[in-house]
C-alpha cells in the first residue's frame, strides 16, 4: 500500500528506531548488551501507543486500509555500528503495476468484508497475501495514528514484530507480482 504520506511513516519510525544512543566505541560484548537494551526500548517505546484506534472523526467516512510495519531482528555482527539489530522489512511493488510500480512500500491494502472491519486483520491478511509473511508469526506491537491518503483512504499503520526473525529472511518470503 503507498501512502502519499510515505514519507511521514518512514520519519517516525527512523526517530523512534533511534530514540536511544549507543556508544559504537564500546566492547563487542558490551555493544550485544547495549543493543539489547536498545531493542527492548525501542519496542516498549512502541508499545506505549497502544493498539487502540487513533483516528479523526471524520475518517469514519472513508474506505479503510492497513499497512503492517513489520520490525524483525537480526542477530548482531560484531562489524555492525549500528544501536540496534532491528530492521524493518519494505516491499517493493512490481514495475508493471498500473498503480505506484515500482514504489517501495510497506506490504498492506484495501480493507475487505472478510476483514470484519478490523485493521489488524487487514495489515496481517495483506501481508500475507503479498510477501507469504504467517500472520501468526507476527507479535501486535502498536497501531500508530490513521493517515488519509491522497485516493481518501483511512489507513491505518499497524507495527508488528515478526517471530522468529528467520521468518523475515528474504528467502523464506515470496513478493506476489500480481
Amino acid at each position: 500500500m503507498i501512502l502519499s504520506t510515505h514519507g511521514l511513516a518512514l520519519t517516525f519510525l527512523a526517530i523512534i528506531l533511534m530514540s536511544s544512543s549507543i556508544n559504537s566505541l564500546a566492547t563487542n560484548n558490551k555493544m550485544a548488551t547495549r543493543t539489547n537494551e536498545h531493542t527492548n526500548s525501542v519496542l516498549a517505546n512502541l508499545s506505549s501507543h497502544g493498539m487502540e484506534k487513533k483516528e479523526l472523526p471524520h475518517h469514519n467516512e472513508l474506505r479503510r486500509a492497513s499497512v503492517l510495519v513489520p520490525l524483525f531482528e537480526r542477530p548482531i555482527q560484531q562489524q555492525e555500528q549500528s544501536p540496534s539489530n532491528l530492521h524493518v522489512l519494505f516491499t517493493q511493488r512490481p514495475q508493471k503495476m498500473k498503480s505506484h510500480g515500482g514504489e517501495v512500500c510497506f506490504p498492506g491494502g484495501k480493507q475487505d468484508a472478510e476483514d470484519n472491519g478490523c485493521d489488524v486483520t487487514t495489515a496481517l491478511r495483506e501481508a500475507q497475501e503479498e510477501v507469504g509473511l504467517d500472520p501468526d508469526h507476527v507479535q501486535q506491537i502498536a497501531r500508530m495514528e490513521a493517515i488519509e491518503s491522497k485516493h481518501s483512504l483511512c489507513v491505518t499503520p499497524i507495527v508488528g514484530l515478526i517471530q522468529p526473525p528467520s521468518a523475515a529472511e528474504p528467502s523464506q518470503l515470496t513478493l506476489n507480482e500480481h
